[in-house]
């Protein structure tokens, strides 16, 4: 059995103007020694084929996620929230029975989850030891 590959897709943002202040203003509570400047938070689409994937295809899985920007998981400077490993939500079981039936079979799995970039006032991000005491904040 051959070991998937992983292709990480950032999709557009999660919440509204309104949800990224609160949630802003909940993690400055959390972070009293931090000041945030900024809060992002997009969607991401983790996409595991088979190693072999033809590149004629990746125009076809761009189209279904609605983006063709895609990342390198070492290339971020923010957090992944995914659903917990060895789970399958109801999501992911949705998306790849979507991709099959057209015609992307070489998919094997498609799930969701979120990227959440937090810069400090100074413009530098926010590191995990920073975060940590601010985690359980994610609705």
């Amino acid at each position: 059995m051959t070991t998937p590959t992983l292709h990480i897709f950032k999709g557009g943002p999660v919440y509204s103007a309104f949800r990224l202040n609160s949630l802003t203003r909940q993690l400055s509570e959390e972070m009293p020694d931090c000041t945030i400047g900024t809060l992002e938070v997009h969607a991401v689409f983790i996409v595991e084929t088979e190693p072999d994937f033809p590149a004629e295809l990746w125009p076809r899985v761009a189209a279904l996620l609605d983006t063709d920007n895609r990342i390198q998981a070492q290339s971020h400077d923010g957090v992944f929230v995914t659903p917990r490993k060895g789970t399958l939500s109801p999501w992911a079981s949705k998306a790849t029975d979507i991709f099959h039936n057209c015609g992307l079979g070489a998919v094997q799995r498609v799930e969701r989850g979120s990227l959440f970039r937090i810069r400090l006032a100074d413009g530098s991000p926010a590191t995990m030891a920073q975060l940590k005491p601010a985690l359980h904040v994610h609705p």
